[in-house]
């Protein structure tokens, strides 16, 4: 069955609530159209992207995976030395490969993570492209200061930004791809590198049929004969086809 936990988990985070601000129609006011799931904040995401590349790289450390890059050389170029240390640069798809994506530069002492989102510039930040001041403020600061986790795990423990947090973690598909929940949402993640990252943008996102007006079928068969027509009125136990 299932159960409120996710809804409880936004109310807490509702800045009202922390305020005691909680008249009876709380409830009315703050999801006049339903809890349709909880909504992260640009913060939130930036943290969910730096935890989500941390586990990735721990997945791979510990379980001894191949470099996550399409040509060899390839890993080279991502480390990069910036200020005297050297970093490794990765990119984090929040809900697969076709979802929000961001750059996420770990560094050697695994502690201050830069990061900073991919998605298309808005008409105001194009006019901006290519200043490095204005492209330097497009990109945040994220400080992990400890992180306990081996992928035979299901939670992580992870302090960020001086609050400890405990991470639900899921089980990694054949893809690369796997779950955390964090504030209580529920978040796919992909850790690519850039080559990979840009390589994906050729490819097609699949389309989202439409099945609600659909009879489906749980297994494929052959349809030989009908014995009723469209608008004929039917009743339990009569045969509609073989």
């Amino acid at each position: 069955g299932g159960n409120n936990v996710n809804f409880v988990q936004d109310v807490l985070r509702q800045p009202s609530f922390q305020r005691g601000d909680t008249p009876t129609n709380f409830i009315d006011m703050h999801y006049p159209d339903g809890f349709d799931g909880v909504i992260l904040t640009k913060e939130e995401l930036e943290e969910v992207s730096v935890i989500g590349a941390l586990l990735g790289e721990q997945r791979r450390h510990v379980l001894d995976y191949p470099p996550l890059t399409l040509v060899g050389e390839e890993m080279k170029k991502n480390c990069q030395e910036k200020d005297g240390k050297e970093e490794k640069v990765v990119v984090v798809c929040l809900g697969g490969m076709f979802g929000k994506a961001y750059e996420v530069s770990i560094g050697k002492d695994l502690k201050t993570m830069a990061v900073k989102s991919l998605s298309p510039f808005s008409s105001k930040e194009e006019e901006n492209e290519g200043k490095e001041e204005d492209m330097e403020k497009k990109t945040s600061k994220v400080t992990v200061d400890q992180l306990s986790f081996h992928p035979n795990d299901t939670i992580a423990e992870v302090m960020v930004n001086g609050v400890n947090r405990a991470v639900q973690v899921g089980v990694e598909d054949n893809t690369g791809l796997f779950a955390i929940k964090m504030y209580g949402a529920k978040v796919d993640i992909l850790v690519m590198s850039p080559a990979e990252y840009e390589l994906s943008k050729y490819m097609n996102e699949p389309a989202v049929v439409d099945t609600c007006n659909l009879l489906l079928s749980p297994m494929p068969g052959t349809l030989i004969s009908y014995a009723v027509k469209e608008g004929d009125h039917v009743v339990e136990g009569q045969e509609l086809c073989i």
